[in-house]
């Protein structure tokens, strides 16, 4: 086993970096592997950044998405449009205005002070200063909801978790933004998938009750699903989605993911494993970054075909892919290969040839082990594209810190309403990538 991990794990550096055939037994931590193997990657980190001219789980997928704001013709698949969205982060980022507002003001939200509630939590768990930082709501989290215990009846509230009662709250308000009232949408076919992991539940909750407790709030009669896999959650449950519109298992189809930092056992493990940062800074894409930095957050967006790019939606996503990573390499390291198929799938699913793209939305965490895979196995997957400007990135984890399961619904969001505004924010990882 310990061969076939470091054979696998060389495939994946390729000539970057030549690892020692003791690796397993010289470096027995995720956080001493990637502390070796950082500096011999750095070259690639540089390419990505433009630099140069030259140069997330083992058992998750790697996944892509293809989104259009602007009119498309003669797609060989059926428009799906984003129809509402409604999002819930810090700094009182309350609509998806208030998220662009931030992102072109390069407002950052990630704080060494958190809430009263994490702070004890930490202290009583003896948690390492490093998972103080992050990105925080309010003290009061049901202050954020709209609707009372989110939706709930007061008995049922009692057995709800407050990340079911926000996710249940969210998802209402993206139906509402596109266009239903409570009412109108009781026992209609809609399809709820959503990516929510139950390790920090303060009550105890089973994984598969929640996109059913979502379903049952909102009173809706379609399938429902949740994908539990870190921070691929809401990444597989916009893929699964859009599967259940091409299926005609639904019409419409209702997205949503959550992440609140209420329990600290999950942050003392990313710890442990180097994947949480150190310095209480988020970089992604950063030859300086040293992980992740985690920020609460909840979001929801309802997707629905379109009869034509005419009708009204914030976007449209085209195709999507998945692919799943190698179980031969470490928690924290992506697969490159995996990430180069699910990009260069959703790409011709969706008819469009990497020179037709105008923006990248990597996954991009901050954490070199992930960071680099990602980004190799995209310029693999691109590398047909030729342009002297480079193609923008785009992001939001620097600011938001990041949400893990949460963090697919938001990538959406951000890409989103970068191509409805025609604008990448500058101070959101926004340097041009030179492909080679």
């Amino acid at each position: 086993a310990a061969t076939e991990l470091v054979n696998s794990l060389q495939r994946e550096l390729g000539d970057a970096t030549r690892l020692p055939s003791a690796l397993v037994f010289e470096h027995r931590t995720v956080s001493q592997i990637s502390n070796l193997v950082t500096p011999s990657l750095l070259s690639a980190v540089d390419v990505v950044r433009g630099n140069k001219d030259m140069a997330d789980t083992p058992l998750y997928p790697q996944e892509a998405v293809v989104l259009s704001g602007v009119p498309t013709n003669h797609l060989p698949i059926e428009l799906v449009g984003i129809l509402g969205i409604a999002v819930c982060m810090p700094g009182q980022t309350l609509a998806a205005r208030h998220m662009w507002s931030h992102l072109e003001a390069g407002t950052c939200h990630v704080t060494a002070s958190p809430p009263v509630r994490w702070k004890q939590a930490c202290q009583q768990h003896n948690a390492p200063a490093a998972c103080l930082s992050g990105s925080f709501l309010p003290q009061d989290l049901e202050s954020t909801l709209i609707a009372p215990f989110g939706g709930f009846g007061a008995a049922e509230a009692k057995q709800a978790d407050i990340h079911v009662q926000m996710l249940a709250d969210l998802s209402f308000q993206a139906v509402q933004d596109g266009g239903w009232t409570r009412d109108a949408v009781k026992s209609e076919p809609i399809c709820v998938f959503t990516g929510c992991g139950v390790g920090g539940f303060l009550l105890p909750t089973s994984p598969w009750a929640l996109s059913r407790a979502v379903a049952s709030c909102l009173r809706v009669s379609g399938p429902h699903q949740n994908f539990d896999a870190a921070c691929s959650s809401a990444y597989l449950a916009t893929h699964h989605a859009l599967s259940a519109i091409a299926s005609r298992s639904c019409t419409t189809a209702l997205v949503g993911g959550v992440m609140l930092q209420l329990r600290p056992e999950a942050s003392m493990m990313l710890y442990v494993t180097g994947v949480l940062s150190t310095s209480g800074q988020m970089q992604p894409l950063e030859v300086q970054g040293d992980g992740c930095v985690l920020g609460e957050a909840c979001a929801a967006i309802l997707l629905q075909p379109k009869a034509d790019d005419k009708e009204h939606s914030y976007g449209s996503l085209l195709a999507s892919s998945s692919a799943r990573n190698s179980p031969l390499l470490p928690d924290s390291f992506a697969d490159a290969t995996a990430m180069q198929q699910a990009a260069q799938q959703a790409l011709r699913l969706a008819g469009v040839a990497p020179s037709q793209l105008n923006v990248l939305h990597p996954h991009a965490m901050g954490n070199p082990a992930s960071d680099v895979p990602e980004m190799t196995g995209l310029l693999e997957a691109l590398k047909t594209r030729q342009s002297v400007h480079g193609l923008p990135l785009l992001g939001h984890k620097s600011l938001f810190g990041h949400s893990a399961q949460a963090s697919g619904t938001l990538a959406v969001v951000s890409t989103v309403l970068a191509l409805q505004y025609c604008k990448v924010p500058c101070p959101v990882m926004s340097r041009p990538i030179k492909l080679v």
